[in-house]
């Protein structure tokens, strides 16, 4: 049945079934701002301190389960800390589902609605953007590689112990285990190694999922320490990352699995961050497909009396503006014409690149600028943004590597933005 789905004319129809299952990334109705499995038990000198420990516990867990799910990891920090007075001001129901008292003991299980108003204040007040729209389902494949070979699914029970404990985190992406049933075992391990398209496809079309991923543990050797890779399609396109665990690391398949939730739920809420429909995809193409700038070389002819290029400053856009959910974006502002303020800087008589990158964060122009002119290959750059700077435009000499390198000597890291395919800066 493998090989007909693979050629003839059941290709028309295996196509189907995958346009079916491409866009449904955020039609489940999902209720992200329900927090369910809250467990908490406390003793104490007598039930009722036992009690308010417990539920000082429990609102607390609540509440930092929701910024995590509804924040960017690097975000979360801007949040105010969590704590029971904060969480019961957001919460719009709490519902008690088992609970049992002793004289000295306390134990209750919980389910906490927050009010999703009152929660996109919060994040507005902090200058977090907030993401609460459910992601896609992926399927989650074990690989563990090891010396004697390659292990797939429950042949390798320790690491599929991890996998399942690490996605039971309620994230917006919903994440789900592949056990290995007699067809899921269709698919050999180099198909699956080599991100297959096909295989890869037929294991989540059969499972229902939006995505598929294999999370690849290879054990340390003698010559190299041990490396996880999560790759495949996170269901809204493609989806690669690997890290190397140390030696010292207590629990590596914890370690390697807990990192999965977080990853995908960034690239997800990064997808969010440019557009309704950004991430979803239909037979492979954006739905909303963003502009993105190319890189492009450009000759800038050198000029008598001078020694540098042109360094032009501008400030041509408002800053953004974060809308609560819930409530209606604002008219869009008026375009406004870019101001250039030139200043005297050395011109090359040889072809430069340009490249245009996002910054994340609020940093501010003076900072950045000063990060910027500390950077060797950068021959001039422009700033757009109104007190912080949103988008920069540089002008480099060398290669785009030897340019990474030197911004990240200046405290700025770059990372690629998968929605707009294009770099966006985080300065530090």
């Amino acid at each position: 049945m493998k090989f007909l789905i693979r050629s003839g004319p059941m290709i028309a129809l295996f196509a189907v079934l995958l346009c079916l299952c491409a866009p449904q990334a955020g039609a489940w109705g999902r209720d992200v701002y329900k927090v369910e499995g809250l467990e908490a038990e406390r003793m104490a000198a007598d039930a009722v301190t036992a009690k308010r420990q417990a539920l000082d516990h429990l609102y607390k867990e609540a509440l930092s389960r929701l910024f995590r799910r509804l924040a960017r990891s690097g975000d979360v920090v801007r949040l105010p800390l969590p704590t029971r007075a904060r969480a019961e001001a957001l919460v719009a129901s709490f519902n008690v589902t088992s609970e049992e008292t002793g004289a000295t003991r306390y134990a209750v299980k919980a389910v906490v609605n927050f009010d999703r108003d009152r929660v996109a204040e919060l994040f507005y007040r902090s200058g977090v953007q907030i993401h609460d729209k459910p992601g896609p389902q992926v399927l989650i494949i074990p690989v563990h590689v090891t010396a004697g070979g390659v292990e797939l699914y429950d042949d390798t029970p320790e690491w599929s112990a991890a996998l399942a404990e690490a996605i039971r985190a309620e994230r917006l992406v919903k994440l789900e285990l592949a056990k290995g049933s007699m067809q899921d075992r269709l698919e050999p391990a180099e198909r699956l190694l080599a991100l297959d398209r096909v295989s890869l496809d037929y294991l989540r079309v059969r499972h229902s999922a939006q995505g598929a991923l294999i999370a690849e543990y290879t054990d340390a050797t003698q010559d190299a320490p041990a490396r996880f890779r999560l790759a495949g399609d996170s269901g809204a396109g493609r989806f690669e990352k690997s890290v190397l665990i140390a030696p010292d690391v207590e629990n590596p398949f914890a370690y390697a699995a807990g990192l999965i939730p977080e990853w995908l739920d960034d690239n997800w809420k990064q997808m969010q961050s440019h557009g309704a429909y950004a991430g979803v995809l239909i037979n492979g193409m954006p739905l909303d497909p963003p502009a993105a700038p190319r890189e492009q070389t450009i000759a800038i002819p050198a000029s008598a009396g001078q020694a540098m290029p042109e360094l032009r400053l501008a400030v041509v856009q408002p800053a953004m503006e974060i809308t609560p959910a819930g409530k209606p974006d604002p008219a869009p502002a008026p375009a406004v014409t870019p101001v250039a303020a030139p200043v005297s800087a050395p011109v090359p008589d040889n072809a430069v690149s340009t490249i245009t990158l996002e910054v994340e964060g609020g940093a501010d122009q003076l900072s950045i600028s000063r990060a910027l002119a500390r950077a060797g290959p950068v021959t001039a750059f422009e700033l757009r943004g109104d007190g912080t700077a949103q988008h920069v435009v540089l002008w480099y000499r060398k290669d785009r590597e030897g340019l990474f390198r030197a911004l990240s000597q200046n405290g700025i890291s770059i990372e690629q933005n998968l929605a707009s395919n294009n770099w966006r800066i985080i300065f530090r």
